[in-house]
């Protein structure tokens, strides 16, 4: 969204954030007992855990930033293993590749054996968030204004809560 508005492509005044989401630390289901807390990915007996790559994935921008704030990014960089996105870091769990891994709740919840055990707490990294807007030069900009405002609804938001998505955080729009 950044780089249509940067490219002059959102029509102005109808960006919003639509929802936000939550980082969480998630586990198989058989390890949901012994991995509770982002301190436990230090110990002897948990090998690797997975994330979205930095370079890659406004997941692993904001892993780093919640693990870095905890003080544990560096002494977890030998465990690291990176996927591209979410979506592979959960992959890499339930393939038993690695003990745990850092990604959304939303994509955690979906994933059958997998328990989320830690929910990282807001203030440990940027909002995660997730925008919408109306295009600029849209065929129909009184049918996008429509709908953009049906997306703020309760009738809209419900379907996203019951996938895990969270009210939109508070403040400007921003994401990495």
């Amino acid at each position: 969204m950044d780089v249509l508005e940067a490219e002059g492509l959102v029509a102005p005044r109808t960006r919003f954030d639509l929802v936000g989401n939550s980082l969480v630390l998630a586990v198989p289901v058989e390890l949901e007992d012994e991995i509770a807390h982002p301190e436990d990915l230090l110990r002897d007996d948990v090998s690797r855990f997975s994330m979205g790559d930095p370079a890659l994935a406004p997941s692993g921008v904001y892993t780093q930033e919640a693990l870095e704030g905890l003080g544990l990014w560096e002494d977890l960089l030998p465990k690291r293993l990176l996927g591209a996105n979410v979506r592979t870091a959960l992959m890499y769990i339930t393939s038993g590749t690695a003990d745990a891994a850092i990604v959304y709740s939303s994509d955690a919840l979906g994933v059958p054996d997998v328990r989320v055990v830690w929910r990282f707490p807001d203030d440990s990294h940027s909002p995660v968030r997730y925008p919408a807007a109306a295009l600029a030069g849209a065929d129909n900009p009184e049918g996008a204004a429509s709908f953009l405002a049906f997306l703020r609804t309760e009738e809209a938001q419900a379907p996203f809560r019951a996938e895990g998505f969270r009210p939109a955080p508070d403040g400007a729009s921003s994401s990495p």
